[in-house]
C-alpha cells in the first residue's frame, strides 16, 4: 500500500493553496478536512486517495500556469536587453562613413577595370589570331605578350575587389559594433 502524505506532498500542498483562488481554496479545504483526521491517525483512507491523486489536476495547472509566467518574463528581459544594445549604438562618424563610401567607390572602379581587361584580353586575342593569319609572327609574340600581361592584370583586380569587399565588410562591422 502507498504512503498516504509524504512531506513533500505537504508542502506542495501548501504551495498551491498560495496560488488557488478563494473558491478553489473552499473546495480543497473541504476535500482536506476529511483526510486531517486520518493523516493524525495514521490510517488510510478506505477510498485510498492521496494528496497527489488529489491535487493532480490542480499541480499540473500549475505547473502550466509557473511556465507561462517564466516564458513572458523571459521574453520581457530579452527584449529590454536587445532594446537596451540598439539605443546605446553611436551615431555613425564622417569618418566611418566617409571611408565607406571611399572603399565602395574602389570596388566600382575595380569591377569596372575588370571588365576593360577582360575587354582588352579579347582584342589582343583577335590580333594575336590575325597576325597568325597573316604570317606576321613577330607582331604575334607581341600581341601574345599583351594577352598575358591582360590576363596578370585580370588577376589583380580581382583581388582588389576581393580585398574591396573585406574592407566593405570590415567598415560595416566596425559601425555596427563600435
Amino acid at each position: 500500500m502507498r504512503r498516504l502524505f509524504g512531506r513533500r506532498n505537504t508542502i506542495e500542498k501548501w504551495k498551491f493553496q498560495a496560488f488557488c483562488d478563494s473558491s478553489q481554496r473552499a473546495a480543497l479545504n473541504d476535500r482536506l478536512a476529511a483526510l486531517v483526521p486520518l493523516i493524525e491517525q495514521g490510517t488510510e483512507p478506505v477510498h485510498q486517495e492521496t494528496l497527489k491523486d488529489v491535487f493532480h489536476g490542480e499541480l499540473h495547472m500549475i505547473r502550466s500556469v509557473k511556465t507561462a509566467v517564466l516564458g513572458a518574463a523571459m521574453a520581457v528581459a530579452v527584449a529590454g536587453i536587445a532594446g537596451a544594445q540598439t539605443a546605446s549604438r553611436n551615431p555613425v562618424t564622417r569618418r566611418e562613413a566617409r571611408d565607406l563610401r571611399r572603399d565602395h567607390r574602389d570596388l566600382v572602379r575595380d569591377r569596372h577595370d575588370v571588365r576593360a581587361d577582360a575587354r582588352d584580353l579579347r582584342a589582343d586575342k583577335r590580333d594575336v589570331r590575325r597576325d597568325l593569319k597573316s604570317g606576321e609572327y613577330k607582331e604575334a609574340r607581341q600581341d601574345l605578350r599583351d594577352v598575358i600581361r591582360d590576363r596578370r592584370d585580370i588577376v589583380g583586380d580581382r583581388r582588389d575587389i576581393r580585398a574591396d569587399k573585406r574592407d566593405i565588410r570590415q567598415d560595416r562591422r566596425r559601425i555596427a559594433n563600435p
